[in-house]
């Protein structure tokens, strides 16, 4: 095999999920080639060993970033379930597949200590990171307290409303801070005030929501720093 008939086995595999199998018939039916499925796994792991050297700079690349965004998701690959995660610079992404979710997982993507700030949800498994160094995503907090507002319960909606109404300030807070309509001083002071009634809303929310949604304003709250 040369280095486009490999390639073509590692995009199938890698991008398409595709399995031994599949790519023996496809190699059969678009190119009239007959390769044993030893054979294809063995161009597996050797496209494998090829990238190992460029996977590891991007993600020592990543790792030592000033900024980072990382989340993770379900990813099938046949009938097992495992987990796709995902650590981006403003340069490079690296993705690493793992069969779990857990702390360990993370550290194995992200490293055990970080140098610069580190963007994700509120998802326990990065919870070994210092706080001075982690910073909540924002689309994910809107995300739910937008669940909130949107629930059947008109106490839960109110709460929500108000929530979802502090977290779009913030958003036009900080864009007419990057347009420079906004100096340093008056964007620190607005966020200031933005975040005590933030507070104040969640506190509000732990005392009337219904149980599902209490649980998200108290998680809010411990995740406030």
């Amino acid at each position: 095999m040369g280095a486009n008939l490999l390639s073509y086995i590692g995009l199938e595999s890698g991008q398409f999920y595709q399995s031994v199998s599949q790519i023996q018939q496809q190699l059969k039916q678009h190119f009239g080639l007959s390769f044993s499925r030893g054979a294809i796994s063995e161009a597996q792991g050797r496209v494998s060993a090829m990238l190992t050297p460029t996977h590891q700079a991007i993600k020592q690349q990543v790792q030592s970033a000033s900024l980072i965004h990382a989340d993770e998701t379900r990813h099938q690959r046949g009938g097992e379930r495992r987990w796709m995660w995902m650590a981006l610079s403003k340069i490079a992404v690296c993705f690493m597949t793992a069969y779990g979710r857990g702390t360990d997982a993370a550290k194995r993507l992200l490293g055990s200590e970080l140098t610069g700030v580190l963007v994700t949800d509120q998802y326990v498994a990065y919870r070994f990171i210092d706080a001075s160094q982690r910073q909540l995503c924002w689309a994910h907090v809107l995300r739910n307290v937008a669940a909130i507002a949107q629930s059947g319960e008109q106490v839960n909606q109110l709460v929500g409303a108000r929530l979802v109404l502090l977290a779009h300030s913030v958003f036009r807070a900080r864009h007419r801070y990057e347009d420079g309509d906004l100096d340093k001083a008056r964007y620190l002071r607005r966020l200031r005030r933005y975040r005590q009634s933030w507070l104040t809303q969640l506190e509000q929310g732990v005392m009337v929501c219904t149980k599902r949604y209490r649980g998200r304003c108290e998680w809010l709250i411990k995740d406030d720093e």
